[in-house]
């Protein structure tokens, strides 16, 4: 068993135009002070010993499928427009390439009748609920950035999520670069936009049970009403072990847990994280 202490990453995540599909685009959240945990392969583990296996294949959205909406507004009302996610089309042809497949977490995003009398450019994030119109700063945390929005009316932007469902974000922001020296904050809240989402519940037979503690996944579970809702990490825990316990793949923890560090797929745990196990909760 190898242990490695790591550094704690900006996950700051900048949309680009679509050099390659295999970029990828997932905003996650910063964890400090854990430690790394490599293990060998753990032995298999009988199936007597495991849980009912609750994994259900995706629900696939058809391409060009509204799946979220939302309205900007500024506090003082000189910054309007409204925010359109969709399934991407596989056609939309971003950044001179190739459009993007629908099944490759790529969604677009469109911004109509904008208007704002801001003095600079304004750039375009996704964040979590958390961030809305009171929130003065903007420039760490969990986010996703779209880049910068022009004096154009009618906007198009890329949205990547490796988990291939954004709901778990709550707001648009559209943020100000600060004058440097003005403030200690790199970006300030000029507009809010709250987020509707209307996809369809992309993994509903994702029910997790536990099936018990063993030799890699011997962690502490909460629950809710007998239900497991989250997993804490125990040292020289292995992910596809944590996995088993609870009956789903590996693929639906990185589902569960969009923000988790350095990326929404590391396939490191560390001690001391929380894997969310919750549907309603991601």
């Amino acid at each position: 068993m190898t242990t490695l202490t790591t550094t704690p990453h900006d996950l700051s995540q900048r949309a680009r135009p679509k050099l390659s599909l295999a970029v990828a685009l997932g905003a996650a959240l910063v964890l400090t002070g854990c430690a790394a945990i490599s293990v060998s392969a753990p032995e298999a583990t009988s199936t007597t010993d495991a849980a009912t296996d609750t994994t259900a294949q995706p629900a696939t959205l058809a391409p060009g499928q509204v799946i979220g909406t939302g309205a900007f507004a500024s506090a003082d009302g000189d910054t309007t427009g409204v925010l359109t996610i969709s399934a991407a089309t596989g056609t939309e042809g971003f950044g001179g390439t190739e459009g993007f497949a629908t099944d490759e977490g790529y969604f677009t995003m469109r911004l109509t009748d904008f208007t704002s009398d801001e003095p600079g450019p304004l750039t375009l994030l996704l964040g979590p609920p958390s961030v809305t119109a009171d929130t003065e700063c903007f420039d760490s945390g969990r986010r996703f950035s779209a880049g910068e929005v022009s004096t154009e009316p009618t906007q198009d932007f890329v949205l990547g999520d490796e988990t291939g469902d954004p709901s778990h974000f709550g707001n648009a922001v559209l943020t100000r670069p600060n004058v440097p020296g003005d403030t200690e904050c790199l970006a300030s809240v000029a507009a809010v936009a709250p987020l509707v989402w209307t996809l369809p519940d992309l993994r509903s037979g994702l029910d997790p049970t536990d099936a018990g503690s063993r030799t890699h996944a011997a962690g502490t579970v909460a629950l809710t009403d007998g239900v497991p809702t989250s997993y804490g990490v125990a040292p020289d825990d292995a992910l596809e072990v944590i996995a088993e316990r609870f009956g789903v793949t590996v693929d639906d923890i990185f589902y569960l847990n969009p923000g988790r560090s350095p990326n929404p797929r590391d396939p490191v745990v560390y001690a001391g994280e929380t894997l969310n196990l919750d549907r309603a909760r991601r």
